[in-house]
């Protein structure tokens, strides 16, 4: 039986097709001290936010730091 080791040496340098959405994933921070007197929809005072890859460019992101050399397809 191979441990975690053995399969990460294995898959470093190789190149894997990785077909998918790729995604673009966007998170707004902030804090919310009322709610909208039109309707109950909070009011949100935005204090950061972040973007990062979705979809397939996160799995395709993390074969890369695995030592893979990821090969994308997406339309």
């Amino acid at each position: 039986m191979m441990d975690d080791r053995n399969i990460l040496k294995k898959v470093k340098g190789q190149t894997i097709l990785v077909a998918g959405d790729l995604m673009l994933d966007t998170f707004i921070y902030g804090d919310v001290d009322r709610i909208s007197p039109e309707g109950p929809v909070p009011i949100l005072s935005i204090t950061g936010q972040t973007t990062m890859l979705g979809g397939v460019g996160n799995v395709i992101s993390n074969l890369y730091a695995l030592g893979c050399v990821p090969l994308p397809f997406s339309m």
